[in-house]
């Protein structure tokens, strides 16, 4: 017989599921996802250790950012059933740090609303892809009333969030360790929260590096 060390946690795991009660299945369903959790966290830390030791590669040191008017030309003019608003940029230094942001805003005839925005947190060195470590995690969730997860989207990292009920949803991608597209909208379709990310050329974006 084989010893227990030697069998995976997951097939171990599916034994003792079937050989026990109701309230100890409960209790090894609880064991299974903080497991999963846990795979998760440690994805998330292995990419923020490489970007640790990048960062010391370069000393840290911050690059300049990309005029906000650049950005703003990547973002869309229209969007399947909404109108564009307002269009925003800037570039702003805080302490030292750098940043540069672009923002579109659309809304529709049913009080639906959208922003697509772009920002280069160059400026910010290593400490900007060290924030974005977290989307390295694997997620994968659904419900009755939505979804979260992760996913790689045309070779970059894309993080993605819808609640059904309230009709909100919440797209990010991270493009060359550095830019970060993110668009939120409320009352409106995922496929138009999506939509405003496929109008960015993301290569475009990425080559501005």
């Amino acid at each position: 017989m084989k010893s227990l060390a030697m069998v995976p946690w997951c097939v171990l795991l599916v034994l003792l599921f079937s050989a026990c009660d109701e309230e100890s299945r409960t209790a090894l369903s609880e064991l299974q996802r903080a497991v999963e959790n846990s795979e998760q966290l440690t994805s998330g830390l292995q990419e923020m250790t490489r970007t640790i030791e990048e960062m010391d590669s370069t000393n840290g040191e911050p690059v300049e950012t990309i005029n906000f008017r650049e950005l703003r030309g990547l973002l869309p003019e229209t969007l399947p059933g909404m109108e564009r608003v307002d269009l925003e940029g800037a570039n702003q230094t805080v302490g030292g740090v750098s940043i540069a942001n672009a923002k579109a805003t659309f809304q529709n005839e049913s009080r639906g609303r959208l922003t697509v925005e772009v920002t280069d947190m160059g400026g910010m060195g290593g400490l900007a892809a060290l924030g974005m470590g977290m989307l390295m995690m694997e997620i994968d969730r659904e419900s009755m009333h939505g979804y979260e997860r992760t996913r790689d989207y045309n070779g970059h990292r894309m993080y993605e969030q819808w609640e059904g009920q309230r009709e909100r949803g919440e797209v990010t991608v991270v493009v060359a360790r550095r830019f970060a597209v993110k668009a939120e909208g409320r009352n409106v379709p995922m496929e138009t929260i999506l939509a405003s990310v496929e109008a960015i050329n993301l290569g475009t974006l990425a080559g501005m590096k």
